[in-house]
């Protein structure tokens, strides 16, 4: 039987060296694949948005593996320190785009998150389906909309965080998938957010396999997992 995708990325991220220079790698596609950092037309404003994403990812990969309302927070909280935002908001916004949902009341969001978040870890860890769960949790933190900034940048990088967690590639979503996007949202649509979530993680795992052969500087006759088979043997 021949290996997966998802089973040779599984492999190839357990070099800690190539899985530094993996994260990296995809950590420039994630920021840039944002609109409202490539759209910037501030440069500084731009490079400060950059960073703060960046830091705010690698904070949550390194040390939340099971997260909390104030985790969430948090993250959130780095994410819009750039632009001196702090903590939820405390007032009714309305989401950016063309959204159909009303977003959670502030004096409800702490509440929210914590059902959302003990379903998520106690309720659909039942699922066999690991992009359903995430399909269900993503949809629903963008709905609660904690943030009066940075929401989708926020729910982006804690779905990506699940990913890395649980064993899955990551995923980007460009800029010509945000209409498609924001459809699955405003429609509550979790298998089809499931399946686009699942198309791309797997065409992330096909990148990280051919990354690896790079840096590994594997014959692109060769295999990556008879290379690694034989590496094992050596």
């Amino acid at each position: 039987m021949s290996t997966t995708a998802l089973e040779i990325y599984r492999k190839i991220l357990q070099d800690e060296e190539f899985r530094n220079i993996y994260l990296d790698n995809f950590l420039d596609r994630f920021v840039y694949s944002i609109e409202d950092v490539e759209h910037s037309d501030n440069e500084e404003k731009r490079q400060n948005m950059i960073d703060s994403l960046l830091k705010a990812f690698k904070m949550a990969l390194s040390s939340l593996e099971k997260m909390s309302p104030a985790d969430i927070q948090k993250i959130g909280n780095i994410i819009n320190e750039h632009n001196g935002i702090a903590d939820f908001r405390k007032i009714n916004v309305i989401a950016r785009f063309n959204v159909n949902w009303e977003v959670v009341p502030p004096q409800r969001i702490y509440y929210e998150l914590y059902n959302l978040l003990n379903n998520y870890y106690n309720v659909w860890s039942a699922l066999d389906n690991v992009y359903e769960k995430e399909a269900m949790f993503h949809i629903a933190l963008m709905r609660i909309h904690p943030f009066e900034d940075g929401n989708k940048r926020l729910c982006r990088t804690i779905m990506n965080i699940h990913f890395f967690h649980e064993g899955y590639a990551p995923v980007v979503i460009s800029e010509k998938e945000t209409e498609q996007y924001y459809d699955f949202i405003n429609n509550v649509d979790v298998r089809g957010f499931a399946k686009f979530l699942e198309e791309r993680s797997m065409i992330e795992a096909i990148n990280a396999k051919f990354l690896y052969k790079t840096i590994k500087e594997i014959p692109i006759k060769e295999e990556v997992d008879g290379y690694l088979k034989n590496s094992i043997k050596r």
